[in-house]
């Protein structure tokens, strides 16, 4: 992050004790309203809930503070200055927000600073609307206590105001929730390359808006292949994750898509990629990076799972599901929830192929972009290493991908350019050895 941004902040982290270099400041165009909500009965891991005295879950949304547009009225906040790192940190944090650049409309900010805020999604204030509606939507006692300062120019609330104990709840596992989130597998250098690739195979640049309707197409040219691909797929961070999840170094990686969706984009309904009922040698996961900052509006990958840990009874109450693709997609979830994994530009999530997932619709303010890729087992597919070999050699696509559009092809491209751990993940030489020198295809 370039040196001068900051975050406006204007709930409990503005006067936050021990903030080294925050400033008053005040955002115009603005008011502070309690806008938003989360749902107490909603159990997301690495998010949190709140507990009555007795230790009871009460059935209620818990409103927070939100900022929206409105003309001539203005917000006293806090200037806090931050960096990257702090910036994704604040993205996972921040479930109920969309981070919005407010660069120009904020009343003491040094001269060229890039001005952060976080706004409500749409989502968390039509959730805090129905709660009100519903009776059900409160204020925690210990938040409102911590922004009491800020009465005077914040819309009042007519809420009941509950004592309540915030519980922070564990990360997820994919033992008892079919996904985990492995934080910063890839930087810049390897992520920017892949950026680059999208504009020029498919002219869309998710700093340019104009080009964000070019999104590809359902019969675009695929791109699995190229150099900047590889070199994610072959990079010892994201081995090292898989070897981790996996319990083994020896593996061999996908050679998946490029994948972008635009704003606008309605999402993809929930799914299994393959039969969870299969019997397979290994766990097979399933996986993808995060190119660009991919918070709550820009369209994260999505689970379900409590219908992870419930597949028999689902399939018991289904029976005519068959394995044909068509009855594995848009299933019914049933009552139970679906999970939103947002993250920053180089986390890796991976999950386990009987998780139920899809995608969330892409309602932000610029593109999803993501590289598919996962890891397993030799043989786990019944492949073998020369069929493996054949798909980076020939510059031809899985052949199980042959029926999508877009996908019958040959890329235009030479075979990438392998790593000693590259060579490895394609079976072209054995486990062992020195991982450091490039070694050409």
């Amino acid at each position: 992050m370039p040196p001068g941004s900051f975050l406006f902040a204007y709930g409990s982290l503005a006067g936050a004790p021990g903030a080294p270099g925050a400033r008053p400041a005040r955002l115009r165009e603005h008011r502070r309203t309690w806008g938003v909500a989360m749902d107490n009965t909603v159990t997301i891991p690495g998010y949190k809930v709140y507990l009555a005295a007795d230790g009871s879950r009460p059935d209620v949304c818990v409103a927070f503070l939100d900022v929206e547009p409105a003309p001539g009225a203005s917000v006293q906040g806090e200037l806090l200055p931050v960096d990257r790192a702090g910036l994704r940190a604040l993205d996972r944090r921040e479930r109920n927000y969309d981070r919005v650049d407010v660069s120009g409309l904020v009343d003491g900010a040094p001269a060229g600073a890039r001005v952060w805020t976080f706004e409500g999604l749409p989502a968390a204030r039509d959730r805090l609307a129905r709660a009100r509606a519903a009776g059900r939507a409160v204020v925690h006692a210990a938040y409102a206590r911590s922004v009491a300062g800020f009465e005077a120019d914040t819309v009042p609330h007519d809420l009941p105001v509950l004592a309540l104990e915030r519980i922070e709840l564990p990360p997820p596992t994919l033992d008892r929730d079919g996904y985990v989130l492995v934080p910063d597998v890839a930087g810049p250098e390897l992520l920017t390359p892949l950026v680059e690739l999208a504009r020029s195979a498919w002219g869309v640049d998710p700093d340019d808006p104009s080009t964000w309707r070019t999104a590809p197409a359902e019969d675009a040219p695929a791109v699995w292949g190229h150099q900047a691909q590889w070199d994610l797929r072959q990079h010892p961070g994201v081995h090292a994750a898989f070897a981790r999840l996996l319990g083994r170094d020896e593996l061999w990686v996908s050679q998946d898509g490029l994948g972008v969706r635009a704003p606008g984009d309605p999402g993809m309904p929930v799914h299994w990629d393959v039969d969870p009922r299969a019997d397979f040698p290994h766990r097979v996961l399933g996986g993808l990076v995060y190119v660009t900052d991919t918070p709550l509006a820009r369209g994260p990958f999505r689970a379900v799972p409590g219908l992870f840990r419930d597949l028999d009874g689902w399939f018991d109450r289904h029976p005519g599901t068959g394995s044909d693709p068509d009855d594995l997609w848009d299933i019914d979830v049933e009552d139970h929830a679906s999970m939103a994994v947002p993250g920053c530009a180089g986390d890796l999530v991976v999950w386990d192929a009987r998780l139920p997932h899809g995608n969330e619709a892409v309602a932000g303010s610029a593109p999803r972009l993501v590289q598919f890729l996962t890891m397993w087992p030799p043989g786990t597919w019944g492949e073998t290493a020369a069929d493996h070999q054949a798909i980076w050699r020939s510059r031809r696509p899985n052949p199980a991908y042959l029926h999508k559009p877009g996908w019958d092809r040959t890329e235009p491209w030479g075979p990438a350019a392998l790593t000693p751990l590259g060579r490895r993940l394609i079976g072209l030489e054995p486990w062992g050895g020195d991982p450091r020198t490039r070694v050409p295809g």
